[in-house]
């Protein structure tokens, strides 16, 4: 079975009540559509939660939410923590300072599920990312992808 990942930026446009918000230099919510994730075993929900997930449901909406963005993202280690983030080691490599707090902030407003009606995933920045250039999708997609393997 292959699932597709949606990226969404969403702002207070999308909201109810909240105003546009320019995102990549438009107006309102951009979409950026990924290369997919292969889901062997199970039924697609049965693997997403076997793999971290856990299933939401409330009236039309059925989802597969992830927590601990952080670890799927390459977070292996925060060097220190104090008032924000000193640094941080993503896949090996070391982010420090401003990036590195800049980094985990992002995560820290972001959602990361599988619309199970829609059968595909999608990526809600609750608020624009500060380096929207930032390969989230390609991170969190791997990361997901190493959990559902390890899986197998």
């Amino acid at each position: 079975m292959t699932i597709s990942i949606i990226v969404r930026h969403l702002g207070p446009s999308t909201h109810p009540g909240g105003s546009p918000q320019t995102v990549h230099g438009k107006e309102g919510p951009s979409v950026h559509e990924g290369k997919s994730v292969f889901v062997k075993k199970g039924t697609t929900v049965d693997t997403l939660i076997k793999a971290g997930g856990y299933e939401w449901k409330k009236g039309n909406l059925h989802r597969v939410y992830f927590d601990g963005l952080s670890l799927l993202y390459g977070v292996t280690e925060p060097v220190s923590f104090q008032h924000e983030i000193q640094s941080v080691k993503v896949d090996g490599e070391k982010l420090e300072g401003q990036e590195a707090d800049a980094l985990i902030r992002d995560l820290g407003y972001t959602e990361f599920f599988y619309d199970v009606k829609g059968k595909k995933f999608e990526v809600n920045f609750l608020q624009p990312p500060s380096r929207p250039d930032n390969p989230y999708l390609e991170r969190l997609k791997a990361g997901l992808k190493k959990k559902v393997e390890a899986l197998k």
